[in-house]
């Protein structure tokens, strides 16, 4: 199982990227067994200076992507999840790789994501392996006022998520 939420910068008046404008920054990675001695791996998409081993740091989004690329491809999982991986993550990272020249071929048989979108619903078949989708199985196991992770990690964990406000993504970045 291979677990991954990426982080975009929003363009400059702090409303929701765009997949066609704004930037990959960073992707976290969770593995249910050690990818290359490590549990979790951090990759973002410009240089820093960093002395631990589970922060991947490159010189673009495009060298990003295609050593998320060579992750997967090397990990090889039977399930990718994330929470609201088909619609915004999966998508967001198949634009990108559009954008950056980047085939996402990360199916067992080399082929590329496929994406429908039906309505609101959003649904990414990657052969070979399994899309599962947190935000899905929560919105029909529970009834929530809101489904961000911010308020379902309150009410379903009873623990606090660290929301950074759109807003002051660029000046943290």
């Amino acid at each position: 199982i291979l677990s991954l939420d990426i982080e975009c910068l929003p363009p400059e008046n702090g409303f929701i990227p765009i997949p066609e404008n704004d930037p990959i920054t960073m992707v976290s990675l969770s593995f249910n067994r050690k990818y290359n001695n490590s549990s979790n791996l951090v990759l973002i998409a410009k240089p820093i200076e960093c002395k631990r081993n589970d922060i991947l740091s490159f010189e673009s989004e495009k060298d990003l992507l295609k050593c998320l690329k060579q992750i997967i491809k090397e990990y090889d999982p039977d399930i990718i999840t994330g929470y609201n991986i088909e619609s915004f993550d999966l998508n967001y990272i198949d634009v990108r790789s559009k954008v950056n020249s980047v085939p996402y071929d990360i199916s067992r048989d080399n082929s590329n994501m496929y994406i429908r979108k039906f309505g609101t619903n959003t649904e990414v078949m990657v052969a070979g392996r399994i899309i599962i989708d947190t935000l899905q199985i929560i919105r029909r196991t529970y009834s929530l006022d809101q489904y961000t992770l911010k308020n379902v990690s309150d009410k379903l964990l009873h623990m606090q998520k660290l929301d950074v406000p759109a807003s002051k993504m660029r000046e943290y970045w």
